[in-house]
């Protein structure tokens, strides 16, 4: 089949696609395949597309990936998302992955990565990013990492953080992630407050990070 015969399969045809059939498909015929017709086709089903098809899938197509979809993928499918398909995942879909899954997610996958996708990452699940990957995550959506979360980042991928990322926190972020703010170094705590993208003021910021002055005759 070609990639017209593919896109013009009507969506009942696509709820009664079978694994034989899908894997018989090569890329090009993949990259047929709509967000409509990809929403229909049955998890354990999609659970048998290799690497270089699930590739192959156009980053609009691939929008129609249920979550109930994405948790059959195999790790080593996810390790093939780009970063333009992983943009295209709804929150839903893409809080659905096991921690396994996104330990799999390439550093140009990662850079795909949108604010609201952050906020489904959990302060357990921050540890599979390494460093490397940390440090190409878009500043406008580290900015969508909760608290607790950002708190859960060790020393290694702190130090990864450029200065447009830090300059990307919000003032919830800077004032609730202590344990996060404690790791940061000079330069870093300098990048902060000269930045102008958070609401914080240079001085307001500075004051977070002094330690509690103790009246000594309270």
């Amino acid at each position: 089949m070609t990639a017209d015969d593919v896109g013009s399969l009507a969506v009942n045809d696509v709820k009664d696609i079978d694994s034989d059939f899908l894997t018989e498909l090569d890329a090009d015929a993949v990259a047929g395949f709509t967000s409509s017709q990809i929403e229909e086709i049955l998890p354990e089903v999609l659970a048998v597309m290799s690497a270089s098809q699930i590739k192959a899938i156009t980053p609009q197509a691939i929008k129609g990936l249920q979550p109930d979809q994405i948790v059959e993928l195999t790790p080593k499918s996810v390790k093939s998302f780009s970063s333009e398909q992983v943009s295209t995942l709804d929150k839903e879909t893409f809080g659905s992955m096991s921690k396994q899954q996104m330990k799999r997610l390439t550093k140009d996958a990662v850079t795909g990565m949108t604010k609201r996708q952050f906020l489904t990452i959990t302060p357990d699940e921050i540890s599979v990013f390494k460093p490397r990957e940390i440090g190409v995550i878009d500043p406008d959506a580290i900015a969508g990492l909760k608290p607790r979360t950002l708190d859960e980042l060790n020393k290694r991928q702190v130090a990864s953080l450029t200065d447009d990322q830090l300059q990307g926190l919000t003032s919830r972020q800077r004032k609730r992630a202590d344990g996060f703010m404690d790791k940061l170094s000079k330069n870093q705590i300098k990048a902060l407050t000269s930045g102008d993208r958070s609401n914080d003021s240079s001085s307001e910021l500075e004051a977070l990070l002094m330690p509690p002055v103790t009246d000594p005759l309270a």
